[in-house]
């Protein structure tokens, strides 16, 4: 056997090792469901730092707005992170409630680390016990702060909410709203394995004080992406708090996805240039072998072509566990998103998610994004 394919099988191991330590954090994650803390009602400050949405910015009120919570205990801080259009005027003049604040936060470096500057402007402008972060194009259930709420045990520091995009009618929309479903219960899995690696900010809570603990964004202020794995991650690293996933529909957040094509290679490059900033230098070690584990799919093609057919079958064998063992991680998640999953366009995704993996942490590399109208640094 040779060296080139004790490596292939070497990563073929490790990347199915990987995904049974997801789904067996996902199992224990599902088990805790059972521990709700219901009679705690602590004071909640929710933050939106928003850019350039007046087109939605109006349906986020009306949304925000039915959230089922106590008022005395509630207050949603609206963040205009220096918008170019209308939104701000439009929610200042829609705003009649007195438990929402709209705000503008400072304009400091316009090319690192904006969205961290506008959370931490409401942070500073807020009282709450808990904090959560969501975004101005999400949507919410009436239940969702009680239901995220409802994981903070004594310990627990951070709750990492689900998310998933809206419905969509195109092929491009439907395998989107997949592989975004498949990186929330990676997210999921790993923090119930008490490994928590990824985390979206348009649903998590924190408190207060395990963020002043973690010294907040402090570390990490310039880096454009990462207000919330940073920060979940330094939470576990700490001693105090432990970090806790919500495996609750009704904690669901709903998102609009990218609406083109571009849009899309421009977010994940965004969001996968953090990785190599993150603080646990074994974690960057796994994401490397896993990355390299996709690389080694057009590898194994060109040698089975070129050289030797075995490598063709070793291709087609790897195909074929990475995919049971994928389809195990998804369907995991029905319970939690409340619709089937879609084989065919599971199958139809295989093939198109090995060059995706491989170009887009590429391209994050190079570290210059425009976002929102704006360009921005790594």
């Amino acid at each position: 056997m040779t060296i080139i394919t004790l490596i292939f099988i070497f990563l073929l191991v490790f990347y199915l090792l990987f995904l049974i330590r997801v789904n067996r954090g996902i199992t224990k994650v599902i088990m805790d469901r059972i521990n709700i803390k219901s009679d705690f009602v602590p004071t909640i400050s929710v933050i939106i730092p928003f850019r350039n949405e007046s087109e939605i910015i109006l349906d986020s009120l009306a949304s925000i707005s039915k959230i089922d919570y106590p008022d005395d205990k509630l207050e949603i801080i609206y963040v205009d992170d220096n918008s170019e259009d209308d939104g701000y005027d439009k929610l200042r003049s829609a705003n009649q409630s007195g438990k929402i604040k709209v705000i503008k936060t400072d304009r400091g470096d316009q090319f690192a680390g904006q969205k961290k500057r506008a959370i931490l402007t409401g942070i500073n402008n807020s009282t709450g016990e808990i904090i959560f972060t969501t975004d101005a194009d999400c949507r919410h259930g009436n239940e969702w702060i009680r239901t995220m709420v409802s994981k903070f045990e004594e310990n627990v520091g951070f709750v990492s909410g689900p998310v998933a995009y809206e419905d969509g009618e195109t092929f491009f929309e439907k395998v989107q709203k997949m592989e975004f479903a498949g990186l929330v219960l990676v997210g999921a899995g790993l923090i119930g394995s008490k490994q928590p690696l990824l985390c979206n900010g348009a649903n998590i809570a924190y408190r207060r004080d395990a963020f002043e603990k973690a010294g907040g964004f402090d570390d990490n202020i310039d880096i454009s992406s990462g207000d919330d794995e940073f920060l979940m991650q330094k939470i576990a690293m700490g001693r105090k708090y432990s970090v806790k996933f919500c495996f609750e529909n009704s904690a669901l957040v709903m998102t609009q996805n990218s609406r083109t094509v571009s849009e899309f290679v421009m977010q994940r490059r965004r969001w996968s240039s953090k990785g190599i900033f993150y603080k646990d230098k074994i974690k960057v070690a796994g994401l490397i072998l896993i990355y390299l584990f996709y690389f080694s799919f057009p590898v194994m093609l060109a040698l089975g072509i070129s050289t030797d057919y075995f490598y063709l079958r070793l291709f087609w064998i790897a195909i074929l566990f990475k995919a049971l063992f994928e389809y195990g991680v998804l369907k995991s998640g029905e319970i939690l998103f409340r619709k089937k999953l879609n084989k065919g366009l599971f199958a139809a995704a295989q093939f198109i998610q090995i060059p995706y993996i491989i170009t887009i942490p590429l391209l994050g590399l190079l570290g210059n994004f425009t976002w929102k109208e704006r360009k921005l640094k790594r």
